[in-house]
């Protein structure tokens, strides 16, 4: 098993400075794994080996040839994460995720609390009558 050294500092004052603890390096592994077991990532990138041997430029684990935005690093948030893309605002709302409360149910746009990116019913005092 590979270890690796990792340097512990601690302030506490019955405490040593630094401590040294071996700590058995962390290794990845892939549902999609044929033989169940760690992928190898020899050069410890956190990207398996035969993702990286098959070229992926942006990091984010989806190979060069089927990743759709080679250059852009998936967002990995749920949502399509299978093309390689991110993808900055799931329900087409243009409402971005990172502030959208409802990130993959589109706002209604009624004129009823439309900035929180989820849909809604306004309540029937705020609702407009017909003449």
């Amino acid at each position: 098993m590979k270890v690796a050294w990792i340097l512990l500092a601690c302030a506490c004052a019955s405490s040593p400075a630094v401590t040294i603890e071996p700590r058995p390096l962390p290794t990845h592994t892939s549902n999609a794994d044929a033989d169940a077991g760690p992928d190898r990532d020899s050069d410890r990138d956190g990207i398996p080996d035969a993702v990286s041997a098959s070229g992926d430029r942006d990091g984010d684990g989806v190979p060069d040839d089927v990743d759709k935005c080679p250059d852009e690093p998936e967002d990995r948030d749920g949502f399509q994460d299978q093309d390689g893309c991110p993808d900055p605002d799931n329900d087409g709302d243009g409402i971005p995720d990172r502030v959208d409360q409802c990130p993959n149910d589109p706002e209604t746009r009624n004129g009823y609390q439309d900035a929180d990116g989820c849909p809604d019913t306004p309540p029937a005092h705020r609702a407009k009558r017909a003449p």
